[in-house]
């Protein structure tokens, strides 16, 4: 480790939730060492910049400011459900490495889970780590027999992003386009059981139903074609017999 470095937090964090730590860590060994804790109410700058960053590593080939941390809450009352976001953002000239692949800078930044690595440097890295882990058993056996059919074209991760009342949103990677997407997983079985306690004297529930379903279809169709920037990209809508899963543009691209 040729770099050096130090660390100071810019606010107030007495208060603050702490949401994640930034590690060095050695390619090497595969050690960690001296932990610098994120905070929810502050952005960290990292990079050579003394005065405008809060962690500066001393190595030439790190910008002034070369990579942005900051933190996205959901629900403050409800932080086991759904885990703060923390995001990283290339902003510098050299460029950032997420778990080897390369960040594409300006399009904002990529999801950091528990493990991840960012290279800053070839001689710089940091690992992150926080106490929230990815669901143990996010999908069912048939759910998971089911994205097997797609599996080619799309990773849908543990890491949970949101809930609904037909389903859960995770963070998904395109494999091809090595990009963060969130994808919502809605359970159709579940769709079907309020459909049909919803009227309960229909004589064709089976009809009713799947006329119903249909409607949801195409309305995710239709989002699907809006393009407009300031409408979150619909990218696909994926229909398998129990499940529908509708992927979204998240933040970061990655190459």
């Amino acid at each position: 480790m040729t770099a050096r470095y130090d660390c100071h937090h810019s606010q107030q964090v007495e208060t603050a939730t702490c949401v994640g730590i930034l590690l060095v860590w050695d390619p090497q060994t595969g050690t960690t060492f001296d932990p610098f804790k994120i905070y929810s109410n502050e952005e960290i700058y990292i990079g050579r910049d003394r005065k405008h960053c809060q962690y500066v590593v001393e190595d030439p080939v790190i910008s002034n400011r070369h990579i942005r941390i900051y933190t996205i809450i959901y629900d403050q009352e409800n932080l086991q459900e759904i885990a703060p976001l923390v995001y990283a953002q290339d902003i510098s000239r050299n460029g950032t490495c997420w778990n080897g692949c390369r960040i594409v800078r300006g399009k904002g930044g990529v999801l950091l889970s528990r493990g991840d690595i960012l290279q800053l440097s070839p001689s710089f890295y940091l690992q992150f780590q926080c106490n929230t882990s990815e669901t143990i058993r996010p999908f069912d056996i048939l759910q998971k027999r089911e994205m097997q059919l797609f599996e080619d074209q799309y990773i849908i991760t543990g890491r949970k992003l949101g809930s609904g009342a037909y389903g859960q949103v995770h963070m998904a990677i395109d494999r091809k386009k090595k990009q963060q997407l969130a994808c919502k997983v809605v359970d159709i079985r579940l769709i079907k059981r309020k459909l049909l306690f919803s009227r309960p004297t229909e004589s064709d529930h089976a009809q009713y139903v799947q006329k119903k379903l249909e409607a949801y279809y195409q309305e995710a169709e239709i989002l699907r074609r809006i393009r407009h920037p300031n409408i979150i990209g619909l990218e696909n809508v994926i229909k398998t017999p129990n499940t529908m899963l509708v992927v979204v543009s998240h933040s970061g691209e990655i190459c």
